[in-house]
């Protein structure tokens, strides 16, 4: 099956527009930091619950304000500061626990929008509901404490709140850079996860089929493609393996984790390629990856890294690089209620592949970015509020986040957040959305 994009007059903006929201993770994973641990634990929450079945769900309403006026030389639909996005979310997921070793899981989720812009009008009314299937799987326990999942499910791997390293398997929703919530940061995807205990750790098998790409904005969203001006219609063509796979193997240490990981996937983004005609298209290239990461807790220090190889990335139009990508991480706890957190990573890269018809001799490139991260907890927890700080591989822009959350009771949470963006040269990825600061506000009601 094939989907059009437009490419802008430079298809190397495009790759790296591309790039932008699918090698840079952090900013759009803005959330508690005990996500990566838990992520996997889906069913924690029922082991008290006697009864076979468990329904939770949420209704959440978001308002976003575009606080600047986007740049104007790119073809935006909102051409004044206002009202960017009503949206009602709702969420469900059902559990049948058939027997203490059997789960069944499916959870749905539906967005409702009441907003957009066109041609520099704000168009109110409620648009056809968008439906994204979630968890839609069967946990079985069986053996010697063997797992066995099967089906619509989520993988979050990896260190590093900033770049995919080893966090390979499932992609992302890229369509509200740095404002996407962690728990749909990531996308299920269809996979068998088979993993058994051995040699001191865990040892896991995943497999999946037509994964699918990074999820990108749409002609009318704030961060969408199609504001660079375009004069090409691009097909976008499917993988050409279906399949992926990846063999993960944790050792669990006294106080901290050690992670080994290989894979061969197709790579999350998608990146113009072009046949012996010159004719261009869009397209997921294949990438063999394998990676270490740790963490360890030393008093209230955590020190975490993550190393990975990455074998034929795509990053241009007929170029391709092995790349090492690492980072270097610490957070400390040693003061109550707060957190702090520091992270630096890098991409070094040789190009091996280039099309001699475009592009001269290969040579290294090496690029650098980082994070800062604050978080605190007050009135008994009640209220979280968190301070980030990244700056963009590349030296691509900066951006600041501020967000608070605060949970009036077990049902209502009141959340804001506040993100600046920020790139001073006119090149690079960020440029084009520099202006797309936004003041954030929603409500949320669980169940």
């Amino acid at each position: 099956m094939y989907n059009q994009f437009c490419l802008g007059k430079t298809p190397v903006f495009f790759v790296a527009l591309l790039q932008l929201a699918g090698v840079t993770l952090a900013p759009a994973a803005i959330a508690q930091n005990d996500f990566f641990a838990d992520i996997e634990v889906s069913n924690d929450d029922n082991a008290v619950d006697e009864t076979k079945w468990h329904y939770k769900g949420y209704v959440q309403q978001k308002l976003k304000y575009g606080i600047d006026t986007p740049d104007q030389q790119f073809q935006f639909s909102r051409d004044e500061a206002g009202l960017t996005q009503v949206r009602t979310d709702i969420f469900n997921e059902i559990t049948y626990r058939q027997t203490d070793n059997l789960n069944w899981v499916i959870s749905a989720k539906i967005e409702i929008d009441a907003l957009e812009w066109e041609s520099g009008t704000q168009q109110w009314e409620l648009k056809k509901p968008d439906f994204f299937l979630k968890d839609a799987y069967v946990d079985w326990v069986f053996g010697n404490d063997q797992w066995l999942r099967v089906g619509h499910q989520l993988f979050a791997w990896g260190e590093s709140e900033m770049l995919a390293i080893s966090d390979v398997m499932s992609p992302y929703d890229t369509r509200e850079f740095s404002q996407t919530e962690l728990r749909d940061l990531r996308e299920q995807v269809p996979a068998l996860l088979y993993s058994f205990p051995i040699a001191g750790g865990k040892l896991s098998f995943v497999s999946t089929l037509d994964a699918g790409h990074n999820r990108y904005a749409r002609s009318n969203e704030e961060f969408s493609p199609d504001v660079i001006p375009s004069t090409i219609m691009l097909q976008e063509q499917d993988p050409e393996k279906r399949w992926e796979a990846a063999i993960k193997y944790d050792y669990f240490l006294n106080g901290g984790d050690l992670r080994i990981l290989l894979a061969d996937v197709n790579d999350n983004n998608l990146t113009p390629g072009l046949d012996s005609n010159f004719n261009v298209f869009l397209e997921q290239h294949r990438v063999q990856v394998l990676a270490v990461a740790a963490n360890r807790v030393i008093g209230s220090f955590q020190f975490k890294t993550e190393v990975g190889l990455r074998k034929g990335q795509q990053i241009n139009i007929g170029i391709e690089e092995d790349q090492l990508r690492a980072m270097l991480g610490l957070e400390y706890t040693g003061f109550n209620d707060w957190l702090f957190s520091i992270e630096a990573d890098t991409i070094q890269g040789q190009k091996v592949s280039y099309d001699d018809r475009m592009f001269s001799e290969p040579t290294k490139t090496d690029t650098y970015g980082g994070n800062l991260h604050i978080q605190n907890t007050a009135w008994n927890e009640r209220l979280t509020q968190n301070w980030w700080y990244f700056h963009m591989l590349n030296d691509d822009g900066n951006i600041f986040r501020w967000d608070a959350s605060y949970d009036l009771n077990d049902s209502w949470e009141l959340s804001a957040a506040l993100v600046i963006y920020n790139k001073d040269a006119d090149e690079g990825q960020l440029y084009p959305y520099r202006d797309n600061d936004t003041f954030n506000l929603a409500a949320k009601f669980s169940f």
